[in-house]
C-alpha cells in the first residue's frame, strides 16, 4: 500500500520525464590529437609547479608554508585550457 506522498510524487515526476545524468570530461573529446605530447607534459608541469608548497618569511624571520589548494588550481587551469588551445 502506497502512501500518500509516494502516489504525489510519482505524479510529480511524471510530468519531468527521465532525470539525465550529466558527466563531465577532463579533455574535450574534439582535442584528442590536436595536442602534443610535449604541451601535455608543459601542462602537467604548471600544475605540479602551482600545487607545489611556498615558503614565505615575514619581517621577523618567521618561516610559514603554505599549500595551494589542488581543487582551485585545476579549476583554473581547466578554464584557461580553452583559450589557449584557441589561441594556437
Amino acid at each position: 500500500m502506497k502512501s500518500k506522498f509516494w502516489s504525489q510524487y510519482d505524479k510529480l515526476v511524471e510530468g519531468y520525464g527521465q532525470i539525465k545524468k550529466v558527466s563531465h570530461m577532463r579533455f574535450p573529446r574534439g582535442l584528442q590529437g590536436r595536442l602534443s605530447e610535449e604541451f601535455i607534459k608543459s601542462i602537467q608541469l604548471e600544475y605540479k609547479r602551482l600545487t607545489s608548497p611556498v615558503i614565505e618569511e615575514d619581517d621577523e624571520g618567521n618561516v610559514t608554508k603554505k599549500k595551494p589548494d589542488p581543487k582551485k588550481v585545476m579549476e583554473q587551469l581547466q578554464k584557461a585550457l580553452p583559450f589557449i588551445v584557441r589561441s594556437q
